[in-house]
């Protein structure tokens, strides 16, 4: 992802890395709590009020500066939805995703079917270590 056409702030480019040991996925613009949330409910029917009113949705598991900046999971359904789905179903969920309103229209739907393919990955190799998916989030 580049930079945005009308001469704004730069788009964050979705790239999977090693941070520490960790597979990671940076900068990607992608608001973990209320974007991703509306992505699973295109993908699981799941929506995103029954996703709020569940602790386990997306719990927070480490904060400081008063949520500032914290660490949050997203749910185990999300993760294994995005193992359990192929290529091409994620694919034809970005346009959908791509119009909600909480995008503003920053990302192409191709943008978004490039961001499905990096996170179902770090899902799926997640889930065959038995670990999980972390969202940083700093302000």
């Amino acid at each position: 992802m580049g930079p945005t056409a009308q001469g704004g702030p730069p788009k964050r480019g979705v790239f999977s890395k090693r941070r520490e040991g960790y597979e990671t996925l940076t900068d990607t613009g992608i608001d973990p709590q209320v974007t991703l949330g509306l992505f699973e409910d295109l993908l699981t029917g799941r929506s995103f009020d029954d996703q709020l009113a569940d602790p386990a949705a997306r719990p927070i598991v480490a904060e400081r500066d008063n949520g500032e900046r914290l660490v949050m999971r997203p749910g185990a359904r999300l993760a294994d939805a995005l193992v359990a789905s192929d290529q091409a179903h994620l694919h034809s969920l970005a346009t959908p995703w791509s119009t909600i309103e909480e995008l503003h229209g920053e990302f192409t739907p191709d943008e978004l079917a490039e961001f499905t393919d990096h996170l179902r990955a770090l899902a799926t190799r997640a889930t065959d270590t038995n670990g999980a998916v972390y969202c940083w989030i700093c302000v």
